[in-house]
């Protein structure tokens, strides 16, 4: 990406060392996700990948950059390293995830990965899915809802 030495020293004033940790940790906009925001020429770009490529060059296709220090504001180049999506997710809280939010052991016979076409590989839990599967079918089965099959915002759960 090309630009002017104007908008270089903007976007340079907008982060602090921190001495602890070596990052660079940003200063202005920031997305929803942690992650510093920076508006050029009327689009927005994520200040992690705009810093690499200014210091570093352009990120490879098809990879994405990961944080190594674990702290989305900080835009230290040296603190990035190109990846592929799947291991960007096995480094991050995803990889690390062992149980599901009902408390069963994410491994195993439990464990039910499928890669989506979107290019990300999903992580269920079988008894979850199970328990889903059967008050699901107890609703389509019988045409009405019984009195102990709540309808929720991830389907169908028995009570």
């Amino acid at each position: 990406m090309q630009i002017t030495d104007r908008q270089r020293e903007r976007i340079e004033r907008q982060y602090i060392p921190e001495p602890n940790s070596g990052c660079l940790l940003w200063l202005g906009a920031v997305t929803s996700r942690g992650y510093g925001n920076v508006r050029l020429r009327y689009r927005q770009y994520r200040a992690h990948r705009l810093f690499y490529e200014i210091h570093k060059g352009p990120i490879p296709a098809g990879l994405h950059l990961d944080h190594l220090c674990r702290t989305p504001l900080c835009v230290n180049p040296d603190h990035l390293e190109p990846v592929t999506c799947a291991e960007n997710r096995k480094r991050g809280d995803l990889g690390k995830q062992t149980h599901c939010k009902q408390g069963h052991l994410l491994s195993g016979s439990n464990l039910r990965e499928h890669k989506h076409k979107n290019g990300y590989t999903y992580r269920h839990c079988r008894a979850c899915e199970a328990k889903a599967y059967r008050a699901w079918a107890v609703v389509n089965r019988h045409g009405k809802k019984p009195r102990h099959v709540l309808r929720g915002p991830g389907g169908f759960f028995i009570r």
